[in-house]
């Protein structure tokens, strides 16, 4: 049998530690390195926001608990937040929840209908026996490929929500130019696990391999 990816592992170890806190665990990301990095998203219960406290004191125990259970080889950074405005889908379930909203998604290698690409903007359309229609920018597209995009979480590489802004401008008013914002600092959790690190950050911008 094989044995269980690292970020599986994790998510079953987090999941009774968050829901103690009236958590749900949206996702695992773990980039293994000299220093290796585990970040996990989490969701509150009938809520949209996850305090920083949350977050810092999840971090705490499961920071502990990963020690204990020495499930990681060396150093390691843990982080622990909500899943942002740019919310990455970890599972079929929750990509199926997105319909009609703006997509980007990326597969692990091109499909027959268009070939050569795997890197896809648009609106989920529909899903339907285990297939997704992501209906793609057509902008993005070459004249003879198809507006609709198919494919099925497998073929999946990574796929995220893209936030738009509401345009607040006056009526007859261009709308200013949006300036980008500023990656808001981790706080530390205050017991970070001996020899290792453990932080809490509401809203991480940077990618990590799933």
């Amino acid at each position: 049998m094989p044995e269980t990816p690292l970020y599986q592992r994790i998510a079953e170890f987090t999941a009774p530690l968050a829901l103690s806190l009236g958590l749900d665990v949206w996702g695992v990301e773990v980039a293994l390195g000299p220093r290796s990095l585990v970040r996990v998203y989490v969701e509150k219960h009938g809520e949209d926001g996850v305090d920083i406290d949350a977050c810092a004191e999840l971090s705490r125990l499961l920071g502990l608990s990963l020690d204990v259970e020495d499930i990681l080889e060396g150093a390691y950074t843990l982080e622990v937040s909500s899943p942002g405005l740019e919310r990455v889908y970890f599972a079929e379930a929750q990509l199926a929840a997105a319909l009609d909203n703006p997509l980007d998604v990326q597969l692990k290698s091109p499909l027959p209908s268009h070939p050569g690409r795997r890197r896809f903007r648009g609106v989920l359309g529909a899903f339907a026996n285990g297939e997704f229609t992501l209906l793609a920018e057509e902008a993005s597209l070459k004249p003879e490929e198809s507006k609709e995009v198919r494919f099925t979480f497998e073929q999946v590489k990574k796929a995220h929500l893209i936030h738009i802004f509401p345009d607040k401008s006056p009526p007859g008013k261009l709308p200013a130019p949006k300036k980008a914002k500023a990656k808001p600092a981790a706080t530390k959790s205050p017991r970070p696990a001996t020899g290792k690190s453990a932080e809490a950050d509401p809203s991480p911008e940077a990618a990590v391999e799933e």
